[in-house]
């Protein structure tokens, strides 16, 4: 999606130069949700500017990756820079806070699989709740190969009514150097998940880390190239050069390290079966 609006010498959006509704409300929040040319939108202020890179670079990866995700725009008001969507919770998605408060009376501590299967189990017919769990596994092999420890139970949701995890968003926080080496998450494998990279991959079967070294090549350095080149044509201007070489860089030594990680997975996986 490229949004149709003028833009700014770098590429965003000046929404204070637009017929917005309800212009208060971005006046004083740092997210909020508006009213433009009868569609609903959401704007949210970044502290630093990567992060609104990183929402449209999160959308390019997910549809690398093969999920569906929310398209995000750059954009800004009065000088606060920040990220531009349409504002998708309209539709009818339950996030999966709201499903852990009802079934648990709480979500504190149960945003985990273990936790959210036991509820969606209990919840949906089998069929479903199954379609569901994979989901989640994927959208969290997802936020490992991107390092985005964010995936909170706020910004997961839930299309009930057809059965199935809803669109991906809120990757603003991809690139944490502790979540791209697995020591935290905040969606994991279990309640008590030290190190969630190690959890997930000693859950995979031969066919899942197959499948899990395939996926990874959405972080090699050319495709991650060419989604900062799609990037800048959604936008109409050049990233910020700082900006992509530390991308570049950080995913760089990030898919080392995955490869190496995998390598070792299979290495043991095969000497255990030998000693048997």
């Amino acid at each position: 999606m490229r949004m149709r609006f003028k833009r700014d010498h770098v590429g965003y959006i000046e929404l204070e130069k637009l017929p917005i509704k309800d212009r208060k409300e971005i006046n004083v929040l740092h997210s909020a949700t508006f009213l433009l040319r009868g569609k609903r939108y959401y704007f949210k202020e970044v502290k630093v500017i990567n992060q609104s890179y990183n929402e449209m670079i999160g959308y390019e990866l997910a549809k690398d990756f093969g999920l569906e995700a929310i398209p995000y725009d750059l954009a800004s008001y009065n000088g606060r820079i920040g990220f531009l969507s349409r504002d998708y919770m309209q539709e009818g998605y339950v996030s999966l806070e709201d499903l852990l408060k009802q079934y648990y009376g709480t979500e504190e501590g149960k945003n985990n699989l273990d936790n959210v299967s036991i509820m969606l189990r209990d919840t949906f017919p089998s069929e479903v709740a199954e379609k569901i769990i994979n989901d989640l596994l994927e959208l969290l092999m997802f936020d490992i190969i991107i390092g985005n420890y964010d995936r909170h139970e706020k910004n997961i949701v839930i299309d009930t009514k057809n059965g199935k995890l809803g669109p991906v968003s809120d990757n603003e926080m991809m690139l944490d150097s502790d979540a791209m080496y697995g020591q935290w998450y905040a969606f994991k494998m279990h309640p008590d998940d030290k190190y969630t990279l190690d959890s997930f991959l000693g859950y995979l079967d031969s066919a899942g880390l197959v499948t899990f070294a395939k996926k990874v090549l959405i972080i090699e350095s050319s495709n991650i190239q060419s989604v900062m080149s799609r990037v800048e044509e959604k936008i109409g201007h050049p990233m910020n050069e700082y900006i992509k070489a530390e991308i570049a860089k950080k995913y760089s030594e990030y898919f080392g390290f995955l490869l190496r990680k995998i390598d070792k997975e299979v290495e043991a996986r095969y000497t255990l079966t030998k000693s048997r």
